[in-house]
């Protein structure tokens, strides 16, 4: 049979999208999502870092404030330098002028962004007071406490304990009978006579890790007295105030120390709130109970009881347990709002706290009393309740961020999120040598009322065209171009007397090619048979199918097949019926498509009501049906 060779303009086509969510994806107020902790602590003469990272479209600039005053980062010579493209700032060889509040702004004129307030301190740790040595001298089996009043420190430091001469020092081990209590005063249940330690002293250390120094108080000496132990009866020592709170989260620790020889053991039990709380560790050999993460529902009554072989009665201390709490986020906290031009964007800073936190809202940094941005001050920022806020029809022009900050007595917790107004997603959909399709989502346009359209412009013209769609529609053809042409394109969308422009997208047209050809072989009442050149598929490597549909139908179907194939089948396809079809190919990442052509299949009647064809008959009708085929195509 003659096979009749069709062939195709190329039109290449490939698909890429772009989001526009509230120029989102050109403009987006920054967001601080790296910052110090509300204490930062330094060595003098040692380098210290505040850091400040925020994202956001474009890129934000950075400033500082300290103690509320604008801090010139480069008005300090050498020793504070802020890092490239974040808001870091590095201070070298830093004095004790360095100390005080700081705080970061990003800013890149869509909204400001700010940290949490930074008390930069620097680290120190003062002498002991000057004293004499004490010499104690108790009597064997006796109580005895020796005293320590710390020095200053910035942080508070810690504190231990050792014994020590002129060359060296060892730390004590604590046990049942000596154990330190809470103000840094070692108590000794009863004296033994192993507590003699001659020309040995008991001396109170104090520890600050950031300074790194360790001082020592004055000398104690314990010499006792007698041969024999006196033995006692179980008394109160020292213990944790009787009325006590802790906070949420925190480690939490109560103690009570007894005297008394033998050496007392403690029990705990809790007398109202439940059984003892699971996680809870009693340390120092029975005196202390430790709460590693404190909760809500360990508030109660506790009791410590000592006891030893010779008391009757045995000691009790009781203690009252409340739990209060820094303010924290019940709700995750204050979130970034994209919404839809015209729509409300809702602020939630809920947050619980004990006692009960208060809430204070800011705009781009400054304490909503004293914004003055017409944005905010025409009536549309509304303060719904103490912890939640509206910003009612959005326009693209309320690029801001928005703050709270929720504080009790225990401290605070900053919530910092952007506003921003987005546009329906649209997409270019393809390009060919004379058109470029752009498709919308129709449920973002539903949405917004937004009605959209696209204007365009050969590179190097001035005037721009458009191709108008409404709100219902969701595609739209630039048609007409110039093939391999570069178009200069921008996406607009209008809502109610509001244009918006996309930032300009330069795409270029294909230029005038051709694709391998093909031959419609057969067509039967329910298949249509196309072929291919085996050399032409070879020479490009194109990946042949054909989409097709019937007439009427808004979905396409496809048969496919790899390059090695030179024929396809479309099956199952209804007598008499119109199809469409267009022919794609694929190099590569490049899709091409022929125009649509529309086909027959045979109808029933046209087969079983005919006499059977003679060899001469056949080939002048198919050759007349190709004619016809080809005369439909529009190439």
């Amino acid at each position: 049979m003659e096979t009749l060779h069709l062939k195709s303009k190329r039109i290449w086509m490939f698909l890429f999208v772009i989001y526009l969510p509230g120029l989102s994806a050109i403009t987006r107020p920054p967001s601080i999502n790296i910052q110090p902790n509300y204490d930062v602590y330094y060595k003098g003469g040692e380098t210290v870092e505040m850091p400040c990272v925020a994202d956001g479209e474009p890129q934000p600039n950075y400033t500082w404030t300290r103690n509320s005053e604008e801090f010139n980062t480069s008005g300090n010579d050498d020793r504070v330098v802020q890092l490239p493209n974040v808001g870091t700032i590095v201070i070298n060889r830093p004095e004790d002028k360095d100390e005080g509040v700081y705080q970061c702004f990003a800013d890149n004129g869509y909204g400001k962004s700010a940290t949490i307030n930074i008390n930069l301190r620097i680290a120190k740790l003062d002498q002991f007071a000057i004293a004499a040595p004490i010499i104690h001298t108790p009597n064997l089996g006796d109580p005895l406490t020796l005293d320590c009043v710390l020095p200053d420190s910035v942080p508070s430091p810690q504190f231990y304990w050792a014994i020590r001469n002129e060359s060296h020092q060892i730390a004590i081990d604590y046990d049942a009978r000596i154990t330190l209590d809470d103000e840094a005063r070692l108590r000794i249940t009863n004296v033994k006579a192993e507590d003699r330690q001659e020309d040995r002293a008991y001396t109170c250390i104090a520890l600050n890790r950031v300074a790194r120094q360790v001082v020592s108080g004055f000398p104690n000496f314990i010499k006792p007295r007698g041969t024999v132990e006196t033995l006692h009866n179980v008394n109160y020592m020292w213990a944790s105030p009787s009325d006590h709170y802790g906070l949420r989260g925190d480690e939490f620790k109560l103690k009570c120390i007894f005297s008394g020889n033998p050496t007392p053991v403690v029990h705990w039990t809790k007398m109202t709130g439940g059984t003892m709380p699971p996680g809870v560790n009693i340390t120092s050999f029975g005196p202390e109970l430790i709460f590693p993460h404190l909760e809500f529902s360990d508030a109660g009554e506790y009791e410590c009881v000592g006891n030893n072989t010779i008391t009757q009665t045995p000691g009790r201390v009781s203690f009252s347990l409340r739990v209060e709490s820094r303010p924290y986020w019940v709700d995750g906290g204050l979130k970034d709002a994209e919404v839809a031009i015209g729509e409300s964007a809702n602020f939630s800073c809920k947050a619980g706290g004990v006692p009960v936190p208060y809430v204070q809202w800011f705009v781009n940094g400054v304490r909503l009393s004293g914004v003055t941005d017409p944005r905010i001050t025409n009536g549309r920022f509304k303060v719904l309740t103490d912890d939640t806020a509206m910003m009612i029809n959005v326009t693209l022009a309320d690029a801001m961020v928005i703050q709270c900050n929720v504080s009790n007595k225990h401290g605070y917790i900053w919530g910092d999120s952007y506003l921003i107004a987005y546009l329906p997603m649209y997409t270019i959909e393809s390009v060919g040598q004379d058109y470029i399709n752009v498709t919308w989502s129709l449920d973002d346009l539903d949405k917004t009322g937004t009605v959209m359209f696209v204007e365009y412009r050969k590179l190097g013209d001035s005037e721009w065209m458009n191709s108008t769609v409404d709100y219902k529609n969701t595609r739209t053809t630039i048609p007409d171009l110039e093939p391999g042409a570069t178009y200069e394109l921008r996406v607009v969308a209008i809502y109610r007397t509001q244009r918006v422009e996309s930032n300009i997208t330069q795409v270029a047209t294909t230029a005038d090619d051709e694709v391998p050809m093909y031959t419609i072989e057969s067509v039967g009442q329910d298949y249509i048979n196309v072929t291919w050149s085996l050399d032409d598929l070879d020479k490009t490597g194109t990946v042949m199918f054909v989409e097709y549909r019937k007439l009427g139908d808004s979905e396409w179907m496809n048969s496919t097949v790899d390059y090695k194939n030179t024929r396809t089948t479309i099956p199952d396809l209804e007598p008499g019926a119109t199809y469409e079809l267009r022919v794609v190919a694929i190099y590569r990442t490049q899709r091409v498509e022929s125009n649509i052509t529309q086909v027959a299949t045979t109808a029933d009647d046209e087969v079983n009501n005919s006499r059977p064809l003679s060899n001469i008959e056949w080939i002048l009708g198919f050759l007349g049906a190709v004619v016809a085929v080809h005369q439909r195509h529009i190439w």
